[in-house]
């Protein structure tokens, strides 16, 4: 298996004119698999931090 990472980033302008951006970081696609997958590879460890008192990202 393969596994290509990228990282998109955004720049947008709010309604009072400041510049704001974003930055995704993509390192794969699910497909076909359950909620529980979803949230096993992609959520539990940043809701663990969470419990663990951290903010929250991973």
């Amino acid at each position: 298996m393969c596994l290509l990472v990228y990282t998109y980033n955004f720049l947008c302008e709010s309604k009072k004119g400041r510049l704001r951006s974003w930055s995704f970081r993509l390192e794969g696609v699910l497909q076909n698999v359950s909620q529980e997958e979803v949230y096993t590879r992609v959520c539990r460890r940043v809701v663990q931090g969470a419990l663990d008192g951290y903010n929250g990202r991973s």
